[in-house]
């Protein structure tokens, strides 16, 4: 994880590129089990509007799911919207006492 990380104001966390970068991953949902499909990048100039990250499309035995991830933008956007940078909580490990 670099210093270079943001949160988006959609919780998603991105990193610093030249273009709007999205990740649309594709799901096959069973009764007892999740199939993946794959995925596709989107290389975009401008910034996509999501109305929801993920869209389900109902089948008769089983649900087809897409999910949306935004993974990159480019650094003026980043400056110009005043996204965080992320912030981890990092815990020290306690040695144990010696007896």
């Amino acid at each position: 994880m670099s210093n270079d990380t943001f949160v988006a104001p959609n919780g998603d966390w991105i990193t610093i590129s030249d273009k709007f970068v999205y990740e649309i991953s594709f799901y096959k949902i069973l009764k007892n089990r999740l199939e993946y499909y794959g995925s596709k990048f989107l290389y975009l100039d401008y910034p996509l509007t999501i109305k929801r990250k993920s869209i389900y499309n109902y089948k008769e035995n089983y649900i087809v799911g897409k999910f949306i991830d935004w993974l990159k933008a480019p650094k003026d956007y980043i400056i110009n919207n005043k996204l965080p940078k992320l912030k981890l909580n990092v815990r020290k490990c306690r040695r144990a006492k010696k007896v």
